[in-house]
């Protein structure tokens, strides 16, 4: 779309709220490093492994490649999405009341 922002709706059965977040586009190519990093050395390597041999045990055979829990930019990304969550705007909120029976 390439809009320098877009609007990011959340409902719950209490209500809903409307936010306006502008585009970062540092914070998207860090998350692209991070989500190519899987992608090309776990995701890859272990379909290329399971095409090459049968394999009956994947997290014995293919452990290898397991990835760590966290990415190195892991702790960036985080408070970089905590920073556009300040940034963003509320546009709107509603506020479902239950009713009592």
């Amino acid at each position: 779309m390439d809009r320098d922002w877009m609007d990011f709706y959340v409902w719950t059965q209490n209500g809903s709220s409307l936010f306006r977040i502008n585009r970062d586009e540092n914070y998207w190519l860090d998350v692209k490093v991070a989500l190519s990093d899987f992608w090309w050395k776990h995701v890859q390597p272990a379909k290329k492994e399971c095409s090459k041999n049968v394999v009956t045990d994947p997290v014995k055979e293919l452990k290898s490649l397991m990835p760590s829990p966290r990415h190195e930019l892991y702790h960036h990304i985080v408070n970089e999405s905590r920073t556009i969550i300040h940034k963003s705007v509320l546009e709107r909120r509603e506020i479902i009341v239950a009713k009592r029976c």
